[in-house]
């Protein structure tokens, strides 16, 4: 039988190196493997979590800044706009002040007879915004008095300008014209709006008118409890009118409660003025 020869030195070398090649291949792929394993990070302790106050970073709070800058800027707009205020307020009592002193003049001209010269005064004086003047202009434009031509249109705007600031005559021609129809077509709702303007400040004549739109649905709704008010508001100012159509009411409990004895009252202060339907009244209720 032949005999296996034994390996050679350099077979054996050979083989050595192998297996140290591929001692080192797995060693390397354990290493890499570490590597590309997850990292666990501990959790931060309560103490790591709160950061060092003295070694914090400074913050610089710029809202307040910024809230200063806006209440300052504000601050001057408001003194700004007292200021402009102010000044307008100046210039008008300036400007009113001279419209006065202009209208005194004229109006004094117009009665010395110097009717020419007192207008151009006058309508000065009401371009200023002076409300008698307005009046005096719308009036005599409205009647075609005090050296002009009647012109109701122009007349009306006077009136308006005075009215609009609050002139209680030119309100109450106002109601008068509209409702009447001088001029102009009759415009019961314009009428009634004027009337009572000058009816809630104090206007006796246009408290009695308001008691009549009321009574007649001029330019308002029917409403005889509104009439019988705004007439006894006329009444106890003296309009004679007003007391004639009051005591009608509370003779026949029209929008007022029904008392005799306070008709007989109101007839009685109307016939005292020589009022003839409240004399003819008082003979039939007897007195």
């Amino acid at each position: 039988m032949e005999q296996k020869q034994k390996p050679s030195s350099s077979k054996k070398g050979l083989i050595f190196g192998l297996v140290i090649i591929v001692i080192g291949f797995i060693i390397f792929l354990m290493l890499k493997t570490d590597d590309n394993e997850t990292v666990t990070v501990k959790p931060a302790t309560d103490t790591e979590k709160t950061p060092d106050v003295e070694s914090s970073p400074e913050i610089v709070d710029e809202t307040t800044d910024v809230e200063t800058e806006d209440t300052l800027t504000t601050q001057e707009d408001s003194e700004e706009i007292a200021r402009q205020k102010a000044l307008e307020a100046k210039l008008r009592a300036e400007r009113l002040a001279k419209a006065a002193n202009l209208y005194a003049k004229g109006n004094a001209l117009y009665n010395d007879g110097n009717k020419e010269e007192a207008l151009k005064i006058l309508k000065e004086a009401a371009d200023l915004g002076n409300t008698e003047a307005q009046l005096m202009m719308g009036t005599m434009y409205l009647n075609g008095s005090g050296g002009v031509e009647q012109d109701v249109n122009l007349a009306i705007q006077w009136l308006l300008d005075a009215a609009r600031a609050g002139d209680v005559e030119a309100q109450r021609t106002l109601g008068f014209v509209y409702s009447s129809g001088f001029g102009v077509a009759k415009n019961f709702k314009e009428s009634f709006k004027w009337y009572r303007k000058a009816a809630e400040q104090g206007n006796s004549f246009s408290q009695c008118e308001l008691g009549n739109a009321y009574t007649y649905g001029y330019g308002v709704k029917k409403n005889p409890g509104q009439a019988a008010k705004w007439y006894l508001k006329s009444a106890e100012q003296g309009e004679i009118s007003a007391q004639y159509l009051v005591a009608q009411a509370y003779e026949n409990g029209t929008g007022i409660t029904q008392s005799t004895e306070e008709a007989k009252k109101w007839y009685q202060k109307a016939a005292a003025q020589g009022y003839q339907n409240a004399i003819t009244a008082l003979k039939r209720i007897g007195n």
